[in-house]
């Protein structure tokens, strides 16, 4: 049996795998996720538009004037998270796992709480809101493992 300790922030995770016991630990850092770029479209400050007499011409993107709230970042962020949250429910189903230990940015963390699974939830050993997703692993292993 073994924990895995998720590393996250809204750009990006790792995961990282580690055996008991405590004064033994062998951790084995899996291949890091990233949240998919932003949409070209999004990225892009012109875009080109056909006029109705059929010339090409070129047009801000973005509106000038909105009264939106979107924000298509934070949709992205949300994405990233369910689809985080679904990653770990699934290594949590196919057993084996004692905890998870989540380690996440702030508001991140609130994102990827919010869509684990119930059952998932239950073994999860400790959350630490902090950005972590940069940090070495000496660094990582002592916030998920105090002394």
């Amino acid at each position: 049996m073994f924990s895995i300790v998720v590393v996250a922030d809204a750009a990006q995770a790792r995961f990282l795998r580690v055996s008991a016991p405590p004064h033994a630990r062998h951790i084995e850092e899996m291949p890091p996720i990233e949240r998919p770029a932003a949409s070209g479209a999004l990225a892009e400050q012109r875009r080109t538009a056909r006029s109705s007499a059929g010339r090409v011409q070129h047009v801000d993107s973005m509106p000038r004037v909105t009264a939106s709230d979107f924000d298509p970042s934070a949709s992205a962020e949300v994405r990233f998270a369910k689809s985080l949250a679904h990653q770990i429910d699934v290594l949590q189903q196919a057993g084996g796992i004692d905890d998870f230990t989540l380690l996440a940015a702030p508001h991140f963390l609130g994102l990827l709480r919010k869509h684990l699974a119930d059952g998932t939830r239950k073994i999860v050993r400790l959350e630490i809101s902090g950005d972590y997703v940069h940090s070495d692993l000496k660094t990582i292993m002592h916030a998920a493992y105090p002394v």
